[in-house]
Formats: structure tokens, sequence, C-alpha cells
């Protein structure tokens, strides 16, 4: 067996990839869940003994290192359960054997009451029924409401009725921007914050620690960014988009020189937008880029130019 093996399901699940990990495990160091979530799952049967898993990599049933990457959504009440039916089955579930990405994704209780708010389509959505879905107490959802409303979403409150989202906030969060985003890597790995130093810095760091192509930091103000020539970036909360994305292009070491005749290329777009603001630049230098990539070998379908878009007027 090579040193890494990738199972992939070209259908729609149900292909039996649980069965070829399992089958595969013994000759494994270490078996990893890379993506997805709860929602679906494997059964493995061992010695006679049915297993159903959802989140916990397959090979644990054998003692094999299983860990849970940064590509997979996580929800740490749906992993606990999960943790302890395994446990209560026999399977030994230690720090030795099991890990977590510290930068997966997570599905907390808020986001499930806003699904279930958004489900209703405009109407009102009882705290009964809120209650029921996540197994909570009343008085927890009325906590996760008022969470949300913390965090900019127009909540309605009657008594008897429940609750009724009316407005979202002005505010690029995870759950919102990645709600019908299509890409096939930009931005499914997404970070925002409120307030952090620098964009780039947090993308710089996290393509150091093995975060995948399309990662993305938004920020709604920074303290720290850096324009042209090292100046000082004025970043004033709420009035722009501060982002920065992680790209890995797969380039081979004939295709990389033209990375410093397309940069070369590049410089030259500065003396002629010496008027405009500095993100201008960039766009224009960054549309000289990608054409210059596109004309390579081997990348005429794989790289387009494209201009940032305004953010909210």
């Amino acid at each position: 067996m090579g040193r890494h093996v990738v199972i992939l399901g070209v259908q729609w699940g149900d292909e039996g990839k649980g069965k070829i990990v399992d089958l595969l495990t013994d000759r494994a160091d270490g078996v990893v869940r890379f993506q997805g979530g709860h929602n679906a799952g494997h059964t493995l049967v061992v010695d006679g003994t049915t297993y159903k898993i959802s989140l916990v990599p397959s090979g644990i049933v054998t003692g094999t290192l299983s860990l849970i990457g940064n590509g997979v959504v996580l929800d740490p009440w749906a992993l606990k359960s999960e943790i302890e039916k395994l446990e209560g089955q026999g399977v030994k579930i230690t720090a030795d054997n099991f890990a977590v990405a510290d930068n997966c994704p997570l599905i907390l209780p808020l986001h499930r009451d806003l699904d279930g708010l958004r489900e209703t389509d405009g109407g009102f959505c009882s705290g009964q029924t809120l209650s029921r879905r996540l197994g909570v107490t009343r008085a927890q959802v009325w906590k996760h409401i008022e969470s949300l409303r913390g965090r900019g979403y127009a909540i309605e409150g009657e008594a008897g009725g429940g609750y009724r989202l009316t407005g979202i906030p002005d505010r690029l969060y995870a759950s919102e921007v990645q709600r019908g985003l299509q890409t096939r890597e930009l931005a499914q790995t997404l970070e925002h914050f409120e307030e952090i130093d620098s964009t780039n810095r947090f993308v710089f760091d996290e393509g150091r620690r093995g975060a995948p192509a399309g990662t993305t930091a938004i920020a709604e103000s920074q303290t720290a960014g850096r324009g042209r020539l090292g100046r000082s970036f004025h970043s004033p909360a709420h009035l722009n988009l501060y982002t920065s994305i992680l790209l890995r292009p797969s380039l081979s070491t004939v295709e990389a020189p033209t990375l410093v005749h397309a940069a070369a290329d590049a410089r030259l777009v500065v003396p002629m937008t010496r008027r405009l603001r500095s993100l201008n630049v960039v766009t224009a230098a960054a549309m000289v880029l990608g054409e210059a990539l596109r004309q390579t070998d081997g990348w005429p379908r794989r790289t387009k130019a494209a201009a940032s878009p305004e953010r909210r007027g």
C-alpha cells in the first residue's frame, strides 16, 4: 500500500467507503476523516458487533490512530454522543488514538436555532419546537435566541407564538457567506473576525499549518494592515471589505519562473495607477498576473483574472 491512500465516493453515498477503509486499516498508521459532517456515516460489523459511526473515523474500532481534519464541519454534541456510544460498546478512545484538528468549523446550538427559524419561511417557530429539535430546555433556547440577537439578527418574539427571523446582520459571518456558496475551494473554510491585526498574517500562519486552498479570512476591521511601501493601512470598522485568501497553485518547476515575469508585469501597472487607491492598484496588478498565468502552458483552464467586488454601500 502506498504512503497515502485516499478513499473517495463518486456517487451520493452508500458506496461502501467505510468497508474499504476498514479493510485497509490494519496496514495504516492512521485514518483521517477530512471532510463532511455528522449527517451521514458508516456501519461496520467487526467480530459480530455492529458499529454505527458518523464523525469518528472507522479506524477507531481497531485502535488505529483516528483523526478528524479541518474540512469536517463538527457538531461537538454529536461527537460527544458518538464517543459515549462507542465507549459503551467497548471501544477505547483516548488522546493516544483520537484527535480533532483545532481549526474545525463548529456547528453550535445557535446555528441550529437559526436553521429552525429559517425553515419557517418567515413564519413563527415555537420555543417548544426548537427545544425538542435541539434536545435542550426552553430556557436554553431563549439564551440561544439572545445570543443571535447579540450578533445582529432581528428576531421577533410573541407570547405563545414563538420566534420569527425578520432580518440578518450586516456582517460577513461564515454561516451567512457559505449559505449559497457553490465554490469547490474558495471560502469553504472561512474565519470571520470583528477585529484582527491582519488578515494576511492570519492566512499566512494558517497556510504554514497546512490549511487547505481557498481558506479565507474576513475582518470587520484591522489594526495592523499594511499598504504599499510598508505604509500603515487605515481599516475602519464596517466600512470596507478586509479579506485574505489562501491559494495553493499546482505549479511545476518548469512553470514556476512564470510568476517572476508576471510579477514584473504587475509592477509596471503601479506607475500607471498612482492616482488610484492602493486596493485598485492591487486589483489591476492581479489582473495582469492572472492574464500571464492564464497564458502559461498547463494553466489555460485553471486560472482566471478577477477583480475584487465592492463591499456593501
